[in-house]
């Protein structure tokens, strides 16, 4: 049994209980039951029972990889100064890569990840192998 709390001060409980999954209010929190379930779909959003978000991470950045490999004819181009093209980076790829991570759980491994894509797209802007 694992409890997660949310900022909002919600408090989600995945656990083992009589009968099917049910949705209950009490006082201000909301409990969500579930028999023997690592992972529950509430409200489109994936939420593992020991708080790993690592599938949503790399849907994230799979996401803005695509955005990113879709500017390839921005990047070829030497009329556009490099500031210019910063910026694009800037605000069409990262905000697709960071999109709904306030509600993640960071740790090293990830904050690497996101590293190492960042150095990614400066590569591919800079047509850099």
């Amino acid at each position: 049994m694992c409890f997660v709390t949310t900022p909002l001060q919600h408090l989600w409980r995945v656990g083992s209980q009589k009968g099917h999954g049910r949705v209950g209010r009490r006082s201000s929190s909301w409990r969500i039951y579930r028999d023997h379930k690592k992972e529950v779909i509430y409200l489109g959003v994936r939420i593992s029972n020991k708080g790993h978000c690592e599938g949503k991470i790399k849907r994230r950045i799979g996401m803005a990889g695509n955005a990113l490999s879709g500017l390839t004819i921005i990047w070829k181009d030497h009329h556009i100064s490099k500031e210019t093209k910063k910026r694009l980076v800037q605000a069409l790829v990262f905000p697709i890569a960071t999109y709904d991570s306030e509600s993640w759980t960071i740790n090293v491994a990830y904050r690497r990840r996101f590293k190492a894509f960042e150095m990614t797209c400066y590569r591919k802007m800079l047509q850099i192998p």
